[in-house]
């Protein structure tokens, strides 16, 4: 019974240790970032029109438009997840950190040119 009174008490909620490991797709943030990377300022437009086309797709009446869609997206964000695992592997040899890893509001303005 003494021992019972030394040991300290356990936690109802176990601790989850943070994951070492980078997911394989990349997160929204990314997404945001990479299509301003790509796009510019047509970026706003671009994201609305990749979304009302993958909705459209998605919606058609025959599977393989939905099935093209499904493929492209997991394609996207394979490609995307790639891109963003190799800028943080660069953060994490030590070099800048760039404006992907950024809040995706300060992202706009890494774009300009210093002269």
């Amino acid at each position: 019974m003494a021992t019972a009174e030394c040991e300290p008490p356990r936690e109802l909620i176990p601790l989850q240790r943070p994951r070492s490991e980078w997911p394989i797709v990349a997160t929204a943030e990314f997404w945001d970032y990479a299509f301003e990377r790509l796009f510019g300022r047509a970026a706003p437009a671009a994201r609305f029109v990749f979304d009302v086309g993958c909705v459209l797709a998605l919606f058609y009446p025959t599977w393989t438009p939905t099935l093209v869609v499904v493929l492209l997206a997991i394609v996207i964000s394979i490609w995307f997840g790639l891109w963003q695992r190799r800028l943080l592997l660069q953060l994490q040899a030590g070099a800048q950190a760039g404006p992907a890893l950024a809040e995706p509001s300060a992202s706009s303005s890494a774009h300009e040119r210093v002269p």
